[in-house]
């Protein structure tokens, strides 16, 4: 952690400044271990391996995340550095750039929350990609990969926060981007989630989210048979089960992807059907049914919660998905802000 990112951290007791207290080990710049303490309240917070931990890991949530996380970087599932779900760099960063408003010419001097970060996938895509582009992601995660995503991505444009997006730790009004894809369906109050990110973005900033939808999704509803079950099974056995099953998905997706090669459908919903790995399936399936919520929505259902927080020309990315993006109104206005369907990718 670098002593630039200090300003933009609070506590997340009384929202005090905090200081560096005390250094235990340093690189460079950087400092590997030490404390943090706050001005008003002096709660302490924990730096390790160069994060600083912004949250009482006494209190963690269940979790089987971590786990996740930490064996993907190990390559248990598949290379991080080529796919994540089966989705490659130019995939992701395509879907990125779509989710949020951005461009490539558009990234610079941009500051970025990434909340919910878990494997640092996006650091790492955005700073190979863009190796000469100076913009500055931080990474939100509230399990311990965050400790060897640090590693993996090693760049000093990406900052890493150990927190929970209810609880974030962060200065409010920040952020030239607030983006949490995949992440507030697991926590236990969605909405209030959102709100806590909505009150990261700086006046005219955007924030992007993606839930998952009550649209049919084969990972998604057929797993769910069996979810009400596995997510209170041991990390191990989870796993075992995701194995176990991914043969006959691996023939699914195949089948899925030799339709889509000869008819060419048009739903955007076609891009995710994919030739997927064992390893990739893999992934997905421990995803889907480890996880100890998994909240579910339509995206007029969302809308709303933009709305209330103060956003603005709202975007569904995609026709009928929950992807969406909008901006934070420069001042809260009382009229309803219109709603705008993208056009298909």
């Amino acid at each position: 952690m670098t002593e630039d990112l200090i300003p933009e951290l609070i506590c997340i007791a009384d929202d005090g400044e905090l200081d560096l207290s005390r250094v235990e080990q340093r690189t460079g710049e950087n400092v590997d271990t030490g404390k943090l303490r706050c001005r008003r309240c002096g709660r302490p917070y924990e730096i390790r391996q160069g994060v600083v931990c912004m949250m009482d890991v006494s209190n963690e949530p269940k979790s089987h995340f971590g786990a996740q996380w930490n064996w993907f970087l190990q390559g248990r599932f598949e290379n991080p550095a080529e796919s994540t779900y089966g989705e490659d760099r130019d995939f992701i960063l395509r879907d990125f750039f779509a989710m949020t408003n951005l461009t490539p010419a558009t990234l610079a001097g941009r500051r970025i929350l990434d909340a919910g970060s878990g494997s640092g996938k996006l650091s790492y895509h955005l700073m190979r990609t863009f190796p000469d582009i100076p913009f500055e992601i931080v990474n939100l995660e509230i399990t311990d990969s965050i400790y060897a995503a640090s590693q993996w991505v090693n760049d000093g444009r990406a900052k890493f926060v150990r927190g929970s997006v209810l609880q974030p730790g962060l200065r409010r009004s920040s952020f030239d981007v607030v983006y949490s894809a995949g992440v507030l369906h697991h926590t236990s109050n969605p909405r209030l989630s959102f709100a806590a990110l909505s009150r990261l973005v700086k006046p005219g900033g955007t924030m992007s989210t993606w839930m998952y939808s009550k649209r049919f999704n084969p990972f998604l509803d057929t797993t769910g048979i069996v979810w009400p079950l596995t997510r209170h099974l041991p990390t191990s056995v989870i796993f075992a089960i995701a194995w176990m099953l991914s043969p006959f998905y691996w023939l699914l997706f195949r089948g899925g992807y030799a339709f889509k090669t000869i008819f060419r459908p048009r739903s955007w919903r076609w891009n995710w059907v994919m030739p997927l790995s064992f390893g990739s399936i893999r992934l997905h399936l421990f995803d889907y049914m480890h996880t100890y919520y998994r909240f579910r929505y339509w995206p007029e259902e969302i809308v709303p919660w933009y709305k209330e927080n103060g956003f603005e020309e709202i975007v569904i990315v995609r026709p009928g998905s929950t992807a969406m993006h909008a901006r934070r109104a420069m001042a809260i206005r009382t009229e309803a802000p219109a709603v705008a369907a993208a056009s298909e990718m």
